[in-house]
């Protein structure tokens, strides 16, 4: 029984001390006056050093800005001076040839409403790759290149030319006959573009024609055929005679025969120019040239 006692007893000692403990944990402690100005001072320091951050970047801004201003200022300034470059490479004034190519056909109309049938012609800005003089080669020349092209399928003496001069490497090279006087004034590097032409000058345009393949005598020299009928067989586009007898024996050189038919050298002569686009680095030339679409021409005044 006195055992049973004395852990009842314990047990409410227990309990007490239980519950003690329980209500020293939930008091909480109010705050005094000097840690509210403490919090205060550090909540004022903390803002103060956000506003002095905020101040830095927007300083580091300006200065960023200020430095693209003057970036820009500085690009500006390039610009002028490589167009004033530009200005001085040009040779149009010197020079009244270009390599071009052939677009297309279309046609332009006149105030009073007449069409005019015209080839527009793309004319990139060529460059005069090389300088012939009378003194060293025999004659005057200056060449020009036109369109660059890959070094992948060129000749290590073709790519060769080119970097001897500083020059991109050009897929198309033609060569003009010129006065002495002229390659003076020329150098190696310089541009030549549609503004070596004006409305109104007379131009020759040079290219290659459109192959046709072998042909006969009919379509390739205009033969009229033979008869169609009274007991004629097999000879409506035949050719028929082609020489005499005995005398002479042979058939004259250049007699009109089947044979291949296009692909030469072929050049039109006194076509006006009737638009110089120089935005769009295209000639408009009245009348058709010689070639397919995309073909390489050259065009002289």
């Amino acid at each position: 029984m006195d055992n049973k006692e004395d852990n009842k007893n314990k047990k409410a000692v227990d309990s007490k001390n239980k519950v003690h403990d329980s209500s020293i944990t939930d008091v909480k402690v109010k705050p005094s006056a000097e840690s509210d100005a403490k919090s205060k001072d550090l909540k004022d320091e903390s803002l103060s050093s956000k506003l002095d951050n905020e101040s830095d970047k927007s300083d580091k801004v300006d200065n960023s800005e200020n430095t693209d201003s003057v970036n820009l200022n500085e690009e500006v300034r390039d610009s002028g001076d490589n167009s004033e470059n530009a200005k001085d490479d040009n040779v149009d004034e010197y020079l009244n040839f270009i390599i071009g190519k052939k677009v297309g056909m279309t046609q332009l109309f006149d105030e009073d409403g007449s069409s005019y049938p015209v080839t527009v012609i793309a004319v990139e800005p060529n460059i005069v790759t090389q300088l012939k003089t009378a003194s060293k080669d025999g004659y005057s020349s200056v060449q020009l290149g036109f369109e660059s092209a890959t070094q992948k399928n060129k000749s290590k003496a073709y790519i060769g030319k080119f970097k001897a001069v500083d020059i991109s490497v050009k897929s198309v090279l033609k060569e003009f006959r010129v006065n002495s006087s002229i390659v003076d004034l020329v150098k190696v590097g310089s541009k030549v573009t549609v503004g070596a032409f004006s409305v109104g000058d007379i131009v020759n345009v040079s290219g290659v024609s459109k192959g046709k393949g072998f042909a006969g005598v009919m379509k390739r020299h205009g033969f009229g055929g033979g008869r169609r009928s009274h007991g004629k067989n097999s000879v409506m586009r035949k050719p028929g005679a082609i020489g005499a007898s005995a005398d002479p024996g042979r058939v004259w050189p250049g007699k009109a025969m089947a044979g291949r038919m296009g692909g030469d050298n072929v050049t039109v002569r006194k076509l006006s120019v009737l638009r110089v686009d120089s935005k769009l680095n295209r000639l408009f030339v009245n009348g058709s040239i010689p070639g397919a679409n995309n073909g390489v021409v050259c065009i002289k005044s």
